[in-house]
């Protein structure tokens, strides 16, 4: 594997990783909750509207805030990170979102719009050149052998850095918001108890 396609591949590894997490939380949402019985509402106080039952044994059921720190902090880890990947992949989809707008709005293509909100993608002679001198190796090919593949390389990664500094520009604005919350260890003082 040639070593200048390793972030690409990263990126769809973790692209992958960030929709299972989603598939799966939506998966836990869905999956129904039985009835609280009289035992379940006097064993354990009240969650918070949002907080869902994470299993029972007998007739009580669990939540998140109901376990001990030695089981609440592993599965707030494996929360938070879910919720890194989910934003991940949220932020490439407000940035999708309003290129498509632009583009209904504007009645123009893609590649027209996207000249206009990320100017300056394509990488210049000297960057090129730099980067394959920083990146040699012995067992490197020439550059005129992979000048195509680094093009292509260094556009996306500029792309990246434009397309996050498009997204901070429309979060400073109000133009967008995100709209999820990241997950908590301890119960947020404006829950219901």
């Amino acid at each position: 594997m040639n070593k200048f396609s390793f972030p690409t591949l990263a990126l769809s590894h973790l692209l992958v990783a960030a929709a299972a997490a989603l598939a799966t939380q939506q998966w836990f949402n869905e999956v129904p909750q039985p009835a609280p019985s009289a035992i379940d509402s006097a064993a354990t106080t009240l969650p918070a509207p949002t907080e869902p039952a994470l299993f029972r044994v007998g007739e009580r059921r669990y939540r998140f805030y109901d376990l001990p720190i030695e089981y609440r902090q592993p599965l707030h880890e494996i929360r938070k990170f879910a919720y890194q990947q989910q934003m991940l992949l949220i932020e490439e989809a407000v940035v999708e979102a309003y290129i498509q707008q632009q583009m209904a709005a504007q009645g123009l293509e893609r590649m027209a719009v996207q000249a206009t909100l990320l100017p300056g993608a394509e990488p210049r002679e000297t960057e090129i050149n730099q980067f394959y001198a920083q990146n040699q190796s012995q067992s490197a090919p020439p550059l005129a052998q992979i000048r195509a593949e680094l093009v292509s390389y260094l556009t996306a990664a500029k792309q990246e850095q434009l397309k996050k500094q498009l997204l901070t520009r429309l979060l400073v604005n109000g133009e967008a918001q995100m709209l999820i919350d990241a997950p908590q260890l301890e119960r947020p003082a404006d829950a219901t108890p």
